[in-house]
């Protein structure tokens, strides 16, 4: 008996942590729902303000863009900085690195994570970090 309550604990708590992350869940279009954390000063508004609206498209062919309805100037930045560039997953840090392999894919660094059920991206080296709370709305692949 302790093992069959042992093998539905174990069970259960395997799923609670749910699908290991990789390239395929990935791909996609992803849209910013909320800021969960944002830098305290005042200066990054703008950049706060144009990540609440953020589109994020990971294709399958592993190029990246991302967009926002409002394009700070920081953020324009941002985007002629990731243009044309590529994204590659590493599992083992969950993170999303986009750049080329010029630039070893530093451009821009995107540490995925679980909460509460919710994707959430978080922007460390953005704007003294930054965590976005993100739901994919397209299943296709782009």
């Amino acid at each position: 008996m302790k093992n069959i309550i042992f093998v539905i604990v174990f069970l259960l708590t395997a799923s609670a942590f749910g699908q290991k992350l990789n390239d395929s869940l990935i791909v996609g279009t992803w849209r910013s729902e909320k800021v969960l954390k944002k830098p305290s000063n005042p200066n990054y508004r703008d950049i706060i303000d144009s990540f609440k609206m953020s589109v994020f498209k990971f294709k399958a062919d592993h190029t990246f863009e991302i967009s926002s309805e409002q394009n700070s100037q920081e953020f324009a930045n941002l985007r002629k900085m990731t243009k044309g560039k590529s994204w590659k997953f590493d599992a083992n840090t969950n993170t999303i690195k986009i750049g080329d392999a010029k630039d070893n894919f530093s451009t821009m660094k995107i540490k995925v994570k679980t909460v509460e059920g919710k994707t959430v991206f978080v922007l460390e080296e953005t704007y003294h970090s930054m965590e976005l709370e993100v739901a994919k709305f397209e299943a296709k692949n782009n």
